[in-house]
């Protein structure tokens, strides 16, 4: 078999696949950057380079997310490991992540402890911790999977950021250990929670999402059943610390309505970026 160029090589892919998405996984098979891919095309493959990059078109052209065949994804000016045990990082939860360390930055007086509930990747509370760099903040990052741990531990050991990993579910490991919230006063509680919102249906009509895993992305019929889990959860935290205890969640715009009738006082609804609803936030 002759050896194939890299420029050849990106034509024939390009016809089952994006092309920025043909360009990257070669990429990642040669480990070079895109640009430096593109600047050498006349370079030749060896047969077990075009091999490995033949097997990597085929499982994205049957919509194997990219970010699990190049082993990483970018989040909020980070890289973060990701594999099929975690959901990819989706650019508008790096909304939620903006909001939050504005809000931070109004607390920077405060003792304050961060709760991210379903952490998978751990993106959510690592780039808050790396980018703010608040002295004053204990994190801890909870989730009920054992493998979606494992992936979170890796990322914040890459990015040098103390956090406590919980396995469980939702608010329960704090629940279950009260005391916890007592031994250490905290002026502030902030909770953040990017759940599985998906509804059944949904799921089956999208194939693009149907590799990830489905504990991090159903949530019954209608997608909101461990919304309405969590928010009784989060009312009963409230009333075990005499902090402030705010809660942001991020979810379709489709359950902004509802979900909001589940608190009391009416939630803080935030668009993003594309203009939809996307966000509620509350303090109790």
């Amino acid at each position: 078999m002759m050896r194939q160029q890299i420029g050849k090589a990106l034509s024939r892919a390009q016809k089952q696949i994006e092309r920025l998405d043909a360009q990257l996984l070669l990429a990642h098979v040669l480990d070079v950057t895109r640009e430096h891919l593109l600047a050498h095309d006349e370079r030749r493959l060896s047969l077990l380079q075009s091999l490995r990059f033949s097997r990597l078109v085929q499982k994205r052209k049957q919509h194997t997310p990219l970010a699990y065949l190049v082993g990483q994804k970018a989040f909020y000016g980070l890289d973060f490991f990701v594999n099929k045990n975690v959901l990819v990082p989706r650019p508008e939860t790096e909304d939620l992540v903006e909001y939050v360390l504005q809000k931070i930055e109004n607390l920077k007086g405060e003792k304050m402890l961060l709760v991210d509930i379903g952490t998978g990747s751990g993106c959510i509370p690592i780039s808050i911790v790396k980018t703010h760099k608040h002295s004053n903040i204990q994190t801890l990052a909870i989730d009920v999977s054992k493998t979606a741990l494992k992936i979170a531990k890796k990322n914040a050991q890459k990015h040098g950021v103390n956090i406590q990993f919980l396995k469980g579910n939702l608010l329960k490991p704090i629940l279950k250990q009260s005391d916890h919230l007592s031994i250490s006063p905290f002026d502030h509680v902030f909770v953040t929670a990017n759940l599985p919102y998906v509804p059944a249906a949904d799921y089956k009509q999208q194939p693009s999402i149907q590799k990830e895993p489905p504990l991090a992305l159903l949530a019954g019929s209608d997608g909101m059943d461990l919304y309405r889990e969590f928010i009784p959860q989060l009312l009963k935290l409230k009333d075990l610390t005499s902090a402030s205890v705010s809660c942001i969640m991020e979810m379709d715009p489709s359950q902004i309505v509802p979900l909001s009738a589940l608190f009391k006082n009416k939630p803080e609804v935030i668009k993003d970026l594309s203009g939809r609803e996307r966000f509620l936030f509350v303090t109790l």
